[in-house]
């Protein structure tokens, strides 16, 4: 019997063959509001992927800046933001940590071997620049001439009050990380995640003109 592992906690979205794959800590409370709520897209599966004939896209970043993001967001979630940041032993105790729920799980955990077939877009400029480079890619297909929610223009889609606190338990996740030596146990952890976003970064042209210049599944060295 082929075994397949159960993603039905992934939230993915649909419209025609672009399939918007929901990638926490990455852009995607954004994204996914805007695809769903203000463009309408469906929600499917997301094993109703089609692999073969759907462009499956999402946002993709640093995976270290992303643990420290995913952390901090399940401090943050707890109502510890404070806790950690005058705690000097809870700080000490995370200093290691890596996989807390589903905002840490690495890329290769959560996506497996497919997290090479994504169209990935780097989300390392500015979000105006992630948005227009999203723009350029659904415009291959789509008339697109849509205009995003962003930040605080409706009650759904808003700022959380103590967003500066979890601000700073994230750069105190990233001063301790920086400070200290990682064992290679942890190197080893996101190894394969480093590997897939270095060839993300390396293969992405963003002074293609086409999507197709552009995409770094197409330039993949």
């Amino acid at each position: 019997m082929k075994y397949t592992i159960s993603r039905n906690d992934i939230e993915v979205c649909r419209q025609g063959n672009f399939v918007y794959i929901r990638n926490y800590k990455c852009a995607s409370t954004f994204f996914y509001w805007n695809f769903v709520n203000k463009f309408l897209w469906k929600e499917i599966s997301y094993h109703d992927i089609d692999w073969d004939q759907d462009h499956v896209f999402s946002h993709i970043l640093d995976p270290i800046e992303r643990r420290h993001k995913g952390i901090a967001e399940k401090i943050h979630m707890h109502r510890a933001s404070r806790l950690f940041l005058e705690n000097e032993t809870l700080q000490q105790s995370l200093a290691h940590a890596c996989l807390l729920d589903n905002h840490t799980e690495t890329y290769s955990t959560r996506f497996l071997d497919k997290a090479w077939l994504i169209d990935w877009i780097p989300l390392n400029c500015s979000h105006q620049e992630v948005i227009d480079l999203t723009e350029k890619l659904l415009e291959q297909k789509l008339d697109w001439n849509m205009d995003w929610v962003h930040y605080g223009d409706n009650s759904k889609n808003s700022t959380i009050p103590g967003d500066n606190l979890k601000k700073q338990v994230e750069l105190k996740l990233r001063e301790i990380w920086n400070s200290q030596g990682q064992p290679e146990w942890l190197k080893a952890h996101y190894y394969s995640d480093q590997e897939l976003y270095n060839a993300v970064i390396s293969g992405f042209n963003n002074q293609g003109v086409s999507w197709a210049e552009m995409s770094w599944l197409n330039n993949k060295r």
